[in-house]
């Protein structure tokens, strides 16, 4: 039961669901930075707590982009792996909004 909490507690740090202050940069108001030229968000648009579940907003604070659905799933296959014992190493090779696999909102 304590993994559990645990488990729970650094999905909603790292997704940052555990506060209530993240915005979406997907939407919202978007303008050229003066300085350096780069397309950026001006004004982001209020999470929708079902859109950040399922990773399919870019929240302003979280340590990853992926949702906790897809961050379920890759539990569960590390989880399979370890049980099976699968040989072999795991690697996390971060690549931005990466490849893990998005469940579809139901």
């Amino acid at each position: 039961m304590d993994a559990e909490l645990y488990l729970d507690l650094l999905k909603r740090c790292v997704t940052n669901s555990i506060y209530d202050d993240d915005q979406d940069m997907m939407r919202g108001s978007f303008g050229h930075d003066p300085t350096s030229g780069k397309l950026s968000s001006t004004v982001a648009a209020p999470v929708d707590a079902r859109r950040k579940y399922y990773g399919a907003i870019w929240p302003t604070r979280a340590h990853t982009m992926i949702g906790v659905a897809r961050l379920d799933n890759l539990r569960s296959c590390v989880e399979t792996v370890l049980r099976e014992k699968v040989p072999g190493d795991l690697i996390e090779a971060g690549v931005w909004r990466g490849g893990a696999y998005r469940p579809t909102a139901a």
